[in-house]
């Protein structure tokens, strides 16, 4: 019998271990989620496209999205859980583009063959 108490014994704290384990890393990702609430903000680029620049976007279906503003891409890392305001994994990796009429087009990056940058206007 005391050999069953000593096994038990060593299976209840190795099982303790993981427990305790387990709820300070969730502490540790709560209090990260907290902090950083910027998640689902738009990465913008500093030298890959100016922010006032009109550009053609030519997407692999054929379709043209055309005199738009290149903006960013949406915040790769708000992937895993969904938890709090964060977005979707599928939807984590879309460069973000804004129209004349200021409204915001997300597409998959996938899914963009080629970003044409358009001659300025006269001013």
């Amino acid at each position: 019998m005391d050999a069953f108490w000593q096994t038990l014994g060593g299976v209840l704290a190795l099982c303790t271990g993981v427990i305790v384990l387990t709820l300070f890393f969730k502490g540790v990702g709560y209090l990260s989620t907290l902090l950083n609430r910027s998640e689902n903000t738009v990465i913008k680029t500093q030298s890959f496209i100016a922010a006032s620049t009109l550009v053609k976007v030519r997407l692999t279906g054929g379709h043209i999205l055309d005199r738009v503003t290149f903006l960013g891409f949406t915040n790769s890392t708000a992937r895993g859980q969904n938890a709090g305001n964060r977005i979707p994994f599928e939807i984590s990796r879309m460069a973000v583009f804004q129209n004349q009429d200021m409204t915001k087009i997300y597409v998959p990056g996938r899914a963009i063959d080629s970003i044409e940058e358009l001659p300025a206007e006269p001013s």
